[in-house]
């Protein structure tokens, strides 16, 4: 619920028409062609050149880093 609905007149605007519609979308389309070339190019695997480890030891690490944080902050309070 706004209260200050009703308040402000209803902007009327003029339908655009369907030669301005193109052009739009022709803008946009350009502009989006425009940002595809100019985004780098990915290629292969993203995780290229990352070490990969084993679930197990990831959870195993993650348990011990959790483990060193809870310490750390025993230390600091």
């Amino acid at each position: 619920m706004d209260p200050n609905k009703g308040k402000y007149e209803k902007v009327k605007t003029d339908p655009i028409s369907d030669k301005e519609k193109q052009q739009e979308k022709k803008e946009l389309s350009d502009a989006a062609k425009r940002a595809a070339k100019a985004a780098p190019k990915r290629s292969g695997d993203e995780l290229e050149g990352v070490e990969k480890i084993p679930r197990s030891q990831a959870e195993k690490e993650m348990k011990q880093a959790a483990k060193k944080a809870k310490e750390s902050e025993k230390r600091h309070t």
